[in-house]
């Protein structure tokens, strides 16, 4: 079996989330070796750095406005893979839109897929906004962390390793 983990991050709690789920991957009991996991960050042609409240109100602008970035060109054969993961950070209540463009023009179908997000503390309509662009695809497992940054690192890698285990154990079909 053969996974990617495709990932947008901003601040890097998508980031450390992708890199734990490839740890787990590698250390469940259906495990995988390092060399079929892949990890790929999804970035923006053109992304603009803000902090603090300069930085929640552009991407309030970017989910309210509802235009997608341009990303980076790519090249992933995404017939390789027997799982693909996709995560995000949440912005107000949604994915952030560039995991919305890369999900929009993925070439996929009957695919087994999972989703994760990262937030503050409400993952809004992330998940279900993810998980509709993958409508054509098989969702196994999706889960919300919680400020995957300040957590306790051996906290936020038990509760990782547990849905990896439901991952590997999901059999049923859900969309």
């Amino acid at each position: 079996m053969k996974t990617l983990i495709a990932y947008y991050s901003y601040d890097g709690n998508a980031a450390l989330a992708a890199d734990v789920i490839k740890q787990k991957l590698c250390d469940s009991s259906n495990a995988q070796r390092p060399e079929e996991v892949d990890v790929f960050r999804i970035e923006v042609e053109h992304e603009r750095r803000f902090k603090g409240f300069f930085k929640y109100m552009w991407g309030v602008k970017q989910i309210i406005s509802k235009k997608m970035p341009v990303l980076k060109p790519y090249a992933i054969d995404f017939d390789q893979y027997d799982l693909l993961i996709f995560g995000s950070p949440v912005w107000a209540s949604s994915p952030a839109p560039a995991i919305i463009a890369f999900l929009q023009q993925l070439p996929v179908v009957g695919k087994k897929t999972a989703v994760f997000c990262c937030c503050a503390g409400n993952k809004g309509r992330s998940l279900d906004s993810m998980k509709s662009c993958l409508s054509k695809n098989t969702v196994a497992g999706e889960i919300a962390f919680i400020n995957s940054l300040r957590q306790d690192k051996k906290e936020f890698a038990d509760a990782v390793g547990a849905w990896v285990e439901q991952l590997a154990l999901s059999g049923a079909e859900r969309r």
